[in-house]
């Protein structure tokens, strides 16, 4: 269990020729007899039997949004060959990526992604999603490899870097953390887009009002609910709204996992904060969705107009 390279060194140019280092993590071997015609999965488990990775041959959805560095620095997504012959899969030893917002620093959702590319960045490696997952703690795991409806299964052990003087209980408690924080992402991520989506229907409807008399009650309505959900996905001056407690679970997540020590209590407590914040939030979208959202659709249907769904927002954090 060995760190990406952790040394402040400047970035190669792309155009440097340079060796190749072994691969980063567990390598996995596996061997086809032929090509395979459906998806291959590759999952690892720890040993509580949680999904800690999930791997296919099936291309992930590409990245609609620009970066604001060029493409040459990403590595490509990872993806299971299936042709006939003998593969190598690197696992790099974490858990999959948490759900990320590109929401800036001045509280608004930005139209591209923005990275702060690290120091020991590699051309066609450094991997495109940031923060990555946290790493998993030193332990035995299983690969699962899923081909043409058969399942094959190997054990894996994850040793700990013999440099690193941490006990198993400063790793466990840093996963804790890190686990809790990536929780929190991805309800903040799923409440902001979910926002987002209602807020379009409700531009829809206003649209479709037009110069229409006697609609000013449902009008009104449109606009004052409109207004909350912009201040329960951007925030307020008082009050963060799921943008930026996503953006902040991001840094912080992201300052845990430099180095394999017990977080620190700062960092427990600036989590604290975060997880509370969104505990409000998440009460105050269960009111517009509960209260809120029906009071409107009796308004919309009594001017015939569609109602809009109401959302299930995510359960609430544990906050420790």
């Amino acid at each position: 269990r060995v760190r990406w390279d952790t040394w402040p060194d400047t970035p190669l140019p792309a155009d440097t020729a340079a060796g190749q280092n072994p691969a980063d993590g567990a390598v996995i071997d596996y061997y086809l007899q032929s090509d395979i015609a459906g998806e291959i999965k590759l999952e690892i488990h720890d040993e509580h039997g949680h999904t800690v990775r999930r791997y296919s041959s099936a291309p992930s959805a590409p990245e609609t949004l620009p970066a604001n560095a060029p493409e040459y620095w990403f590595a490509n997504p990872p993806v299971l060959s299936t042709r006939a012959g003998l593969h190598r899969f690197a696992w790099n030893l974490q858990w999959d990526y948490p759900a990320t917002l590109p929401f800036g620093f001045y509280g608004r959702l930005l139209d591209y992604i923005e990275y702060t590319l690290p120091d020991h960045a590699i051309a066609g490696q450094t991997p495109r999603h940031q923060p990555p997952g946290p790493y998993v703690v030193p332990g035995r795991y299983e690969v699962v490899l899923t081909v043409a409806g058969q399942t094959y299964r190997q054990p894996l052990v994850v040793k700990l870097d013999p440099r690193v003087q941490s006990s198993q209980a400063d790793l466990q408690a840093q996963l804790d953390l890190a686990m809790q924080m990536t929780d929190g992402m991805a309800s903040s991520y799923k409440s902001y887009n979910d926002i987002a989506s209602l807020r379009l229907a409700l531009a829809e409807r206003l649209k479709s009002l037009g110069a229409t008399s006697g609609v000013k009650d449902v009008a009104d309505a449109i606009t004052a609910l409109d207004k909350e959900l912009g201040e329960l996905a951007d925030g307020t001056n008082t009050s963060p709204g799921f943008g930026s407690i996503n953006r902040d679970l991001a840094r912080y997540l992201t300052m845990i996992e430099g180095g394999d020590t017990r977080p620190a209590q700062s960092a427990r407590e600036n989590a604290a904060v975060s997880c509370e914040a969104l505990r409000k939030d998440l009460a105050r979208w269960r009111t517009v969705n509960s209260e809120s959202l029906p009071a409107l659709n009796k308004l919309l249907e009594r001017h015939n107009l569609t109602a809009l769904a109401t959302m299930t927002p995510p359960a609430d954090p544990v906050c420790k």
